[in-house]
């Protein structure tokens, strides 16, 4: 299978994927670039639980404990001996004067890249992530000179991180709708 996207909702991480060959089944052991996974549960296209997926179909699998890079394919665990590791995090650097610092999180894997891909000259992205903001991601903005103003796209902020952050006098920014997120 390939992964078409990604994102995390309340059951856990989850990735979109296509079928090519094979049926992928619940209980399936699995390895996408190098994150292994027991697949708990299958949903198809309209969200109903499903116990197997066969070629040519969509799916939504559970059981990632980390999201895997969209376009990553899917394989049996112990099949994708070859695979490359790809390193998500970003190179620490130091931020100009007329630089601001970022961290973005927004709702699945495909709005993540909408926004990171299209951020202003000047914006320095210090972190990316998928699912609602973390206490990490405030250590995180508080720790960069000077502090990194975290902006949400169609995720959410718990409130004891919402407090945290006011605490540490960090920023945190929600949008709904992506050109408000750009006009900031």
């Amino acid at each position: 299978a390939v992964v078409i996207e990604t994102g995390a909702n309340k059951m856990g991480p989850t990735a979109s994927v296509v079928v090519r060959n094979g049926t992928l089944k619940v209980k399936d052991e699995i390895s996408v670039s190098g994150i292994e996974a027991k697949v708990r549960a299958l949903f198809d296209d309209k969200g109903n639980s499903i116990n197997e997926v066969k070629p040519g179909y969509p799916a939504s699998i559970l059981g990632f404990k980390d999201l895997p890079p969209v376009g990553s394919i899917v394989t049996f665990k112990g099949e994708g001996k070859g695979e490359v590791k790809t390193e998500s995090k970003r190179q620490r650097r130091e931020i100009k004067e007329e630089e601001v610092p970022v961290i973005i999180k927004a709702s699945n894997q495909g709005s993540l890249e909408a926004v990171t891909s299209n951020l202003p000259k000047g914006a320095v992205l210090i972190e990316e992530g998928v699912g609602d903001v973390t206490k990490n991601d405030v250590f995180m903005a508080k720790s960069s000179t000077p502090n990194a103003h975290i902006f949400v796209f169609e995720a959410g902020v718990p409130d004891n991180v919402r407090r945290l952050a006011e605490a540490e006098g960090i920023q945190i920014d929600t949008y709904d709708i992506i050109y408000k997120l750009f006009e900031e």
